[in-house]
């Protein structure tokens, strides 16, 4: 097993059992796969009500890729939205620089977010990312004031 493999599993059973955030770097599609299974295998510790899942992504994307990367969010924005999970899919980017976007989702629970990485369109989509060397961190965040 590749380390950043073992790191990102361990990351996500920490966030999900509670005891840390999610920080997850890697452009490696292999630990990224990981994530459903980790997901469903944290299930069985959550409360039988699912809470609601806050995801940030922030992506650091090379100028000349951009419209690339855009692109291929956008092929995967629109069947994400149709989830029976998804509250909220929105790309963003930071005006004070030229490389990173940020994606905020919200999502019914940890379930609906897990079952989000079994899409086919998702799988493309990491896929793309990759190949346009995009790296990335997944945060799993945690309200602290509505």
């Amino acid at each position: 097993m590749k380390s950043s493999v073992v790191a990102v599993t361990l990351a996500c059973v920490a966030c999900l059992a509670g005891t840390a955030q999610a920080a997850l770097r890697s452009s490696d599609l292999d630990a990224f796969q990981m994530i459903p299974d980790v997901l469903a295998t944290s299930q069985s510790n959550k409360d039988p009500e699912d809470k609601k899942a806050y995801v940030l992504i922030d992506y650091a994307v090379q100028p000349a890729k951009q419209d690339e990367f855009i692109a291929a969010f956008e092929k995967t924005a629109a069947p994400t939205k149709k989830e029976e999970g998804s509250i909220v899919y929105t790309l963003s980017r930071n005006i004070d620089d030229n490389l990173t976007f940020y994606l905020y989702s919200e999502w019914t629970g940890m379930k609906a977010y897990g079952e989000h990485f079994e899409s086919a369109y998702l799988k493309e989509y990491l896929k793309t990312i990759a190949e346009l060397n995009v790296v990335w961190k997944l945060h799993i965040l945690e309200p602290v004031v509505y």
